[in-house]
């Protein structure tokens, strides 16, 4: 145990030094429950289904201002909550991975960026301010939109509503009821 803190510890600093900062987070978790994710820096998410039963948060920073960005990951329950603020500064850039049980609520915002959802069954929400949305392998209800990207939703079985302000909309091996 000591060892993986050591190794990750030379990995940020690594990074640091070479302009990228790398975290990660782990949570224990159960299928049913919910993600909340709020970018207010804006950046891009995928997250994945998985059999695990936790919540795996790794993340990246690059750029100038790398440590203007703060990221909070944390865990009450089966309820997981990660947001990030930027506190002055520009020019950088931050990346998320979220991998989660398959069967996991998700509500997803971020300012700008591209968001890929994939293998996720429950209430999937979400909508980012300018970016593309890939979401494939997805079944419950499903809310979601960008205001200036391409939609891709595919090999799914949902109902609800996808929808841009400035992009394409493509559907491909879609079950259910879906406004486009």
């Amino acid at each position: 145990m000591k060892i993986t803190k050591l190794i990750l510890a030379v990995f940020v600093l690594l990074g640091w030094l070479n302009g990228l900062i790398a975290e990660e987070r782990t949570f224990q978790v159960g299928p049913g429950g919910s993600l909340r994710v709020d970018m207010r820096t804006g950046g891009s998410i995928e997250v994945k289904g998985s059999t695990a039963n936790q919540v795996n948060v790794k993340w990246e920073i690059a750029g100038r201002d790398m440590d203007s960005i703060r990221v909070t990951a944390e865990a009450t329950g089966n309820q997981v909550r990660i947001s990030t603020e930027k506190r002055g500064g520009g020019g950088s850039s931050i990346h998320l991975w979220v991998s989660a049980p398959s069967r996991f609520d998700l509500d997803v915002r971020t300012l700008g960026g591209n968001m890929s959802v994939m293998n996720v069954e429950g209430k999937i929400a979400g909508e980012t301010m300018g970016g593309n949305l890939i979401l494939t392998g997805l079944k419950g209800d499903l809310r979601m939109s960008t205001k200036g990207g391409d939609i891709t939703l595919g090999d799914s079985d949902v109902n609800g509503k996808v929808s841009t302000m400035g992009g394409n909309i493509t559907v491909k091996n879609l079950a259910g009821n879906v406004d486009v």
